[in-house]
């Protein structure tokens, strides 16, 4: 992926991708989008955020995010957070319903 500038603060120092917005956990070059944030910034941002479990150097739309209350994770990875028993059939989807619901999420 070529280098860039953030899209928040134009560094050109300690870039990550951006995944596109659909993205729930990628690696190949098509899931990139063209932009790319600084580590600061994601750190700082509302807009913006990592997978506890994907690789440090990948940022997602915070849509694209969900949390359990404490850590915020790709689709992918939620069921690897996801307390026992609560990853199976009916359950599991009552759950991320309510972890992917913005009004649940902790104000920081």
């Amino acid at each position: 992926m070529k280098k860039g500038k953030c899209i928040v603060c134009d560094s050109k120092k300690n870039l990550i991708s951006i995944y596109k917005k659909g993205t729930y956990c990628g690696g190949d070059e098509d899931d990139y989008s063209e932009m790319q944030i600084c580590r600061k910034c994601v750190k700082d941002s509302e807009d913006y955020g990592l997978c506890g479990l994907c690789p440090e150097d990948v940022a997602f739309h915070m849509e694209d995010l969900s949390t359990d209350g404490f850590h915020y994770c790709c689709r992918e990875h939620i069921q690897d957070i996801l307390p026992e028993g609560e990853n199976d059939g009916e359950d599991m989807e009552s759950y991320l319903d309510y972890v992917t619901d913005p009004s649940h999420w902790p104000n920081d």
